[in-house]
């Protein structure tokens, strides 16, 4: 094998020390060159499977490839990760609906009924109104759910996309944070405009965690902002939960790691508050 430094050497010998990859080196005879040329492979197979380590739920993974396990794979002469279904994954597509599309990891078994109080009877009065509305009127406004850690918006959002989806409505659930992360690792592989063109076009669209992400430039001009100008024109729902409020999104949007721009964040809210309700979840932390 070729030198390493010293934290690189730990790392390896802990990737010789889990069996799958113990077991998949042995079985494919790979040599230390080969395994030096996919090194960046093996360790990051190791960091994606360790993800799923005392895994406990669907409702806790922490795969960006939502209820996908990680398996080494070798054709020819390459070495790669593909992805497969957990028990978790398998079990739960018993209640997920084709309708319903998951680009998270967030997305939460919603088997159980949404807890009812009086903090919570305007959400949820909204939130009947729409699903009960939505067949005779789809081109209705969203709502964006905004508050503090905990309160329950990611599992009312998740709830009224299951029951759509239910009566045969075609909806996607973005875990946003890890949405933006998979548009990074997509800009060079390609495949941004398809995924982009996907969240334009569905029916009804839900937004995990705004804010959560890192903002760039490029995912606010490039690829929000096209998603909601195509949603506003065509009045397709949106939904989205959020810890910021109404008044704090243009300063979320308009900073980057490069520069302060509020007219172009100020495009982007315009479009989010034509697109929405705002509604505040004034509630005790569950978790």
């Amino acid at each position: 094998m070729k030198k390493q430094n010293l934290s690189e050497r730990k790392f390896i010998q802990e990737l010789l020390k889990d069996q799958d990859i113990v077991s998949f080196i042995d079985e494919y005879k790979i040599s230390d060159d080969l395994f030096d040329t996919y090194l960046e492979t093996f360790m990051a197979y190791y960091v994606k499977k360790s993800a799923c380590k005392n895994c406990q739920g669907l409702k806790n993974c922490k795969q960006t490839r939502f209820g996908l396990a990680p398996i080494l794979v070798k054709d020819g002469a390459y070495i790669d990760i593909d992805y497969f279904e957990c028990s978790y994954k398998e079990e739960n597509n018993k209640f997920n609906s084709p309708h319903l599309h998951l680009y998270n990891s967030s997305f939460i078994n919603v088997n159980e009924k949404i807890f009812v109080n009086e903090n919570r009877d305007e959400v949820l009065r909204f939130y009947k109104k729409f699903l009960e509305s939505y067949e005779s009127n789809p081109h209705q406004l969203g709502m964006y759910l905004h508050g503090s850690y905990g309160t329950g918006k990611s599992y009312i959002m998740a709830s009224l996309a299951k029951s759509l989806a239910d009566k045969h409505v075609d909806c996607a659930f973005v875990y946003y944070p890890d949405f933006v992360r998979m548009v990074k690792s997509m800009i060079l592989t390609g495949g941004v405009n398809k995924l982009v063109d996907e969240l334009k076009r569905v029916p009804v669209l839900f937004l995990d965690d705004f804010g959560g992400e890192s903002n760039t430039n490029f995912i606010r001009d490039e690829v929000l902002l096209p998603i909601l100008q195509y949603r506003m024109v065509n009045k397709l729902p949106l939904f989205i939960t959020s810890n910021l409020s109404d008044k704090q999104i243009v300063d979320h949007l308009a900073e980057s790691s490069k520069d302060i721009d509020v007219i172009k964040a100020s495009r982007v809210f315009e479009r989010i508050r034509s697109l929405v309700v705002f509604k505040e979840l004034k509630d005790k932390n569950y978790r």
